[in-house]
Parts: structure tokens; C-alpha cells; sequence
């Protein structure tokens, strides 16, 4: 059986990480054998809208193996974001936030908290 696979979850990042915690984050995913984050548009929670653009300053360190995964940008009860204009400018917003051609995993769920 192979060993377990570990994603970096960031929907509980609960404010941008520091310069100093960013640079301690890339070396500390590699030494684990992290090689994959699951993102979303509008976490953390706590500061909705930031993570994407704080892992974008990461991508060029964490190397091309590095798999990077996000979700369409649903807002509210959903309507109006599952359109397929809606998904296009979605994933547009994340592929330019992250400074990446394309995501690993792109999935859409409405999820009520």
C-alpha cells in the first residue's frame, strides 16, 4: 500500500502569513513531502479573498511537481455562480492570483457555514 498523501488545507488560515512565515512554509512543505495545497478563492475564512494571492508569491519556490488546487467562487446561496461565464471568470481571478497557466484539481460545491 503506499504511503499517505498530504495536502496543505488553508480554508483555517486565519490571517496572510508573515515574509518570515512564508519562507519557513516552503522548506517545511518540502521536508514533509508536501507537494499539494487546496485552495479557494475565498478563504481564509477570517480574511476572505487573500490566500490565493499570498500562495501566488510562493508558486516560484514551491517547484513545478507542486500541485495546486481551487474551486469556483461561490457567494451567498450560490445563484448566478454556477454559470459558465461565472466559472470562466472564476478561475480566471484564480489562475492570475496565483501566476500559474492551470490548476491541478478545479471543482465547484456550495458549502454553508
Amino acid at each position: 500500500m503506499p504511503p499517505p498523501k498530504f495536502i496543505l488545507g488553508n480554508i483555517t488560515f486565519g490571517k496572510p502569513l508573515s515574509k518570515e512565515d512564508q519562507d519557513r512554509l516552503v522548506p517545511t512543505l518540502r521536508e514533509l513531502g508536501v507537494r499539494e495545497a487546496d485552495l479557494g478563492p475565498a478563504w481564509p475564512l477570517q480574511v476572505p479573498g487573500v490566500l490565493e494571492p499570498m500562495i501566488g508569491t510562493m508558486v516560484p519556490y514551491l517547484g513545478s511537481n507542486f500541485l495546486l488546487d481551487s474551486r469556483v467562487e461561490c457567494k451567498g446561496n450560490g445563484d448566478g455562480t454556477m454559470t459558465a461565464n461565472a466559472i470562466s471568470k472564476s478561475l480566471n481571478r484564480t489562475l492570475s492570483n496565483l501566476g500559474i497557466k492551470k490548476v491541478s484539481i478545479y471543482e465547484s460545491r456550495l458549502i454553508s457555514f
